[in-house]
This record gives structure tokens, sequence and C-alpha cells, in this order.
């Protein structure tokens, strides 16, 4: 996985110098949690403070990758981040929200094209006829 630059710094002071130190210790003991109930205790204590309704932490993928997409971040890169291969999970469950992600997605293709069908209009370039001739040849 690749972090955002600033996360090193930030993991450093949480983690230690150990680069793969488990983020979540027992800040009691400064061990690694050996259980899921004490962490799920915080989890429910730290939304409660939050005022923020239950969610199970699991869902904080979906939260990161649905942000990142919505700063502008590339959907590969998200999918790389997620731990998948390809991005076609990324766009399946959250290409819903990357349109929105940018107003003015669309646009360089509308410039782009809308030139040159332009030029084309203004060069007296022939489009093609609305109906096609009939052929003789062909049943009807």
């Amino acid at each position: 996985m690749v972090a955002l630059a600033a996360a090193p710094s930030m993991l450093a002071t949480w983690v230690g110098a150990e680069p793969h130190g488990e983020v979540f210790r027992n800040p009691g003991t400064g061990e690694r949690w050996s259980g899921s109930q004490a962490v799920q205790r915080i989890w429910v204590t730290a939304l409660k403070r939050a005022s923020v309704r239950y969610r199970r932490p699991y869902q904080t993928r979906h939260t990161y990758a649905s942000m990142m997409l919505s700063a502008g971040e590339q959907p590969m890169w998200v999918a790389k981040q997620m731990g998948h291969k390809d991005w076609a999970m990324i766009i399946r469950v959250y290409g819903k929200w990357m349109p929105s992600a940018d107003p003015d997605a669309g646009g360089k293709a509308a410039d782009l094209f809308g030139e040159k069908l332009a030029s084309s209009c203004h060069s007296g370039a022939q489009t093609a006829p609305k109906h096609p001739k009939k052929n003789d040849n062909m049943k009807s």
C-alpha cells in the first residue's frame, strides 16, 4: 500500500520507530491488542463522543475510498490502496459518486470534440445522410 505523504510521519508518532508496527495498540500497556472486545468498546465510545451513529470499523474502508475518489484521486490508485488487483470493484461500488467529485468532468472532451465538430462544419465537410439510399439489389 502506498501511504499518503503525511502518513509515515503521523504513524511514527503513534507506532514508534518500527516501520511495520501495529497502529492500534493498547494505550494502557503499549502492547498489541489480544482480542477484539476491547477495541470494540473503544470504537463504540469514540463514535458516541464524536456524535457519529454506529458503524462497524470495517466501514472505514468505504469512507476512505469515497473520500479519496471525491478528492479526485485516480481510481486505480484507490484500488491499489484497497488491495484490489484492478479497479473494477471501485467503479462498480463507488462509481456513482465519482462524477460529482469534479464539476468540470467531461468538459475537456466537450471542448475538444465540440471544436473539431464546429471546425468540420465550417470547413464544408460533408456529413453522412440521415437516410441511406436504398439498394435496389437488397430486399426490403
